[in-house]
């Protein structure tokens, strides 16, 4: 591994890399659904590009202009919701004030309740998922992406994963491997704490080694090295969940949170959670 302090390098996240692209990728599903692509997105405060836009209003607006025949119709959100600020096991659905989209939250208490159900993904060509992952096992993002893909494999709908880069690098897998016989929202497959993944390549290994079989596009990130931690890219630091507020507390998280149901505190709830 290589760490470059101040790199500071030109890193393009699949957003930003999707608006190059003049939507392309988008066109060729287009295409395969007769024409027309109505379309969900599965995002949070994190997703936005490089000039802070949200990935919510890029896929509304410009690419529903530059691929007629798309059309954004729905937005998911996960735990925390949609802005990242709820602490709460239920979030209720909601209204997007600039889109007056509906907001289909998929974080509540019951199992159920944090998978998208048939009904929804069947009336979706495709769903767009642009999350910031933490690169730890636990972390929920990564399960509701799985939960999504599953859906998917039975409606047929694509499911287009905007990769970010792993804030720990891509360099390091360490810690214990989950037990496959205890699935749950903290840990879909075997796989170790901290596992070293991008969202997409978490994509792929979940379609994959799961035996899934949706029909999964990932759209790349591009300048981002191996090596590097989220605070040698150029990209902006925004905190993907309320307890995860900077690089030291995202640096301890793969220890911290395999201690958090034991009776030791990790802190939440101080102006230092995680440290």
């Amino acid at each position: 591994m290589v760490r470059w302090g101040g790199r500071n390098g030109s890193v393009e996240t699949g957003i930003d890399v999707l608006e190059e692209e003049n939507f392309a990728r988008l066109a060729v599903l287009k295409q395969k659904h007769g024409g027309k692509l109505r379309m969900g997105v599965l995002t949070s405060q994190t997703g936005v590009d490089s000039h802070s836009r949200r990935t919510i209003d890029i896929l509304y607006k410009d690419a529903a202009a530059k691929v007629p025949g798309l059309t954004l119709t729905t937005i998911f959100s996960t735990e925390h919701g949609i802005q990242g600020e709820l602490d709460t096991i239920n979030i209720p659905d909601n209204t997007d004030s600039a889109t007056e989209l509906p907001i289909v939250s998929l974080y509540g208490a019951t199992d159920a309740k944090r998978h998208p159900s048939p009904e929804q993904m069947q009336k979706l060509d495709a769903v767009v998922i642009d999350l910031q992952d933490a690169g730890v096992r636990n972390y929920t993002r990564e399960i509701a992406m799985a939960y999504f893909l599953q859906a998917a494999a039975h409606s047929g709908t694509d499911i287009v994963v905007l990769d970010r880069p792993d804030p720990l690098t891509g360099s390091f897998v360490q810690g214990p491997v989950s037990d496959a016989a205890h699935s749950s929202c903290t840990s879909f497959m075997p796989f170790p704490a901290r596992h070293g993944m991008t969202m997409g390549e978490l994509a792929r290994y979940f379609n994959r080694e799961g035996h899934i079989g949706a029909s999964l596009t990932v759209v790349p990130v591009k300048g981002c090295q191996r090596g590097d931690w989220y605070d040698s890219t150029s990209l902006l630091w925004i905190n993907p969940s309320p307890n995860l507020r900077n690089m030291d507390e995202e640096t301890l998280y793969p220890g911290i949170g395999m201690i958090e149901t034991s009776n030791i505190s990790a802190g939440r709830g101080t102006d230092t959670p995680l440290q």
